[in-house]
């Protein structure tokens, strides 16, 4: 399927699946009001356009598109999940309105900066894993989080998660680490991972944090 069509009477959808496609626009889904769940996951989709009326919205997947910015969601407030795995993003932009969200996905895309999150407080889960990190920054007003991954990016140092004392999951694993820290306010932590090129110093600061975190799973 190469364009959306034929959806106009469907106004009391609440479910709507069109991953797995060829369309290349968001279009024609306007008269969808009462659409909670949409994928568009697997498409050749450019641009995030057309969902202003669709305010009942709590999940969005957006995987595997070719998108290089994100916008067109500042009206999507009842959001919970989006996903943008897998796209041409460069920047964290324009989510500051979606308060509600409790899932983002940004892994796989061509990131630099971890930004523009600091009003997503009710967020649980984020993954930012494979993209071009260089440094743990402006994640301390998400003390919600609860999961975490930036595994596969280019962190050389564990710094800026003293705040997330919620946090149960954290994956820094494939980075450029030389130093464990920076852990130890995170008590409620089950399971973490690691690595690193310095099998030495892994070894010696795992041996430390398990002392520190006795009740955390260590993966390395």
């Amino acid at each position: 399927m190469k364009i959306i069509e034929g959806l106009d009477n469907l106004t009391a959808l609440q479910s709507l699946y069109l991953s797995d496609n060829q369309l290349t626009k968001i279009e024609e889904l306007n008269k969808l009001t009462a659409l909670q769940a949409l994928d568009l996951s697997d498409n050749q989709l450019t641009k995030i356009e057309g969902l202003d009326n669709l305010t009942a919205l709590q999940s969005l997947a957006l995987f595997h598109n070719k998108l290089t910015k994100i916008e067109g969601l500042e009206k999507l407030t009842a959001l919970q999940a989006l996903v943008l795995q897998e796209n041409q993003l460069t920047k964290i932009e324009e989510l500051n309105k979606l308060t509600a969200l409790q899932t983002l996905n940004l892994s796989d895309n061509q990131l630099t900066k971890i930004e523009g999150l600091d009003n997503l407080t009710a967020l649980q889960a984020l993954n930012l894993s494979k993209n071009e990190l260089t440094k743990i920054e402006r994640l301390e007003n998400l003390i919600a989080l609860q999961a975490l991954n930036l595994s596969g990016n280019q962190l050389t140092k564990i710094e800026g998660l003293d705040n997330l004392t919620a946090l149960q999951a954290l994956d820094l694993s494939e980075n450029e680490l030389t130093k464990i820290e920076g852990l130890d306010n995170l008590t409620a932590l089950q399971d973490l991972s690691l690595s690193t090129k310095n099998e030495e110093l892994l070894k010696s600061g795992v041996k430390i944090l398990r002392k520190k975190l006795p009740n955390c799973r260590i993966y390395f």
